[in-house]
């Protein structure tokens, strides 16, 4: 007598011939058998009408099994070499997962609520989307602690080509496009651009009322600070506006100082010109400068050479915009 696992009785065992009839089906006494059984409790393989399973005694509660479909069930599973074809492979079934999808051969990434975060191969000329929502406000994080570049795209290709591209779209965003943060030492920069071949380094077009540049410096040191070598310009901005009362370069300053300072290095081979002013494309209402405040400098305090030229302003800060004229005397 043997103890069957399946029923718990006992029952009387039947001796298999040393030999006997067999058919592509097998061995023809081999037939009728319902079920199988190696082990017993939780060490056991089992086998019936309903699949294959190990490590438990019911089919429904074991770790791994496989029913006559060939579907297969594991808690876990270690694959050394070979390929999967043709399947959907997902940490969890619902919730923050990460599923390979079969059905579009598509890597996602899932929040909480079953939505994509970050999908990659989903078409569309897009290598990959970050979606933020409620759950997810932040799309990239890096972090480091050494010397690196943190974001690198090279394009070597000869077309038209952005390297970021943000686009806050809704009219009432209050958000920032792109905020930079460098609380390094003097020798660190925020932005810094090497172009070369004609390329430009800031192309800026406004059509709202907004400023295209505004700076606002609470330190000691430069707003802006443009160091020129060779034949190209330092700064050059581009007015094509018909609209007169507005101006290609606005500074305001509201406490004491200057608005503005341009110094001229002293350079043996060329003038020394701090500011330059060619307004030669327009014979008609042409100024070289307009100013708002004045000051009455009398006659007694003027150099004592004679006046070899002089520079027309249009003061616009005196009844009726009159003309003016800025004598400038010769050494």
């Amino acid at each position: 007598m043997i103890k069957d696992y399946f029923s718990e009785q006992n029952i009387p065992y039947m001796e298999l011939p040393q030999s006997g009839e067999s058919s592509r089906f097998g061995r023809d006494d081999l037939r009728s058998v319902s079920a199988i059984q190696v082990g017993a409790g939780s060490t056991v393989m089992r086998a019936d009408k309903s699949g294959l399973w190990l490590g438990a005694a019911k089919y429904i509660n074991a770790p791994f099994k496989i029913d006559m479909l060939g579907n297969v069930i594991a808690s876990s599973l270690t694959i050394t070499g070979g390929t999967i074809t043709g399947a959907t492979i997902q940490t969890a079934t619902t919730g923050q997962r990460v599923v390979i999808a079969a059905a579009d051969n598509t890597l996602r990434f899932k929040d909480s609520t079953g939505n994509d975060v970050i999908a990659i191969g989903t078409g569309g000329g897009i290598a990959s989307s970050i979606t933020l929502n409620s759950t997810t406000s932040i799309g990239f994080v890096i972090s480091s602690s050494v010397a690196g570049v943190g974001f690198q795209y090279d394009n070597n290709g000869n077309v038209a080509s952005y390297g970021l591209k943000v686009n806050l779209s809704h009219s009432s965003n209050q958000g920032i496009c792109v905020d930079l943060i460098n609380a390094g030492a003097s020798g660190a920069y925020g932005i810094n651009m090497a172009m070369s071949n004609g390329a430009k380094g800031i192309l800026m077009s406004k059509s709202g009322t907004g400023n295209a540049l505004e700076i606002n410096n609470s330190g000691s040191g430069n707003a802006i600070s443009i160091t020129q070598s060779g034949g190209a310009d330092g700064l050059t901005i581009l007015n094509s506006s018909t609209d007169t009362t507005k101006s290609a370069i606005v500074a305001t300053r509201s406490g004491q100082g200057k608005v503005g300072t341009f110094n001229s290095t002293y350079n043996s081979t060329g003038n020394k010109i701090a500011i330059s002013t060619n307004i030669s494309g327009n014979s008609t209402n042409a100024y070289g400068f307009e100013f708002v405040g004045y000051e009455i400098v009398a006659s007694s305090s003027l150099p004592a050479g004679g006046v070899i030229g002089v520079v027309k302003v249009l003061c616009t800060g005196l009844s009726g915009s009159p003309i003016g004229y800025i004598p400038i005397y010769g050494a």
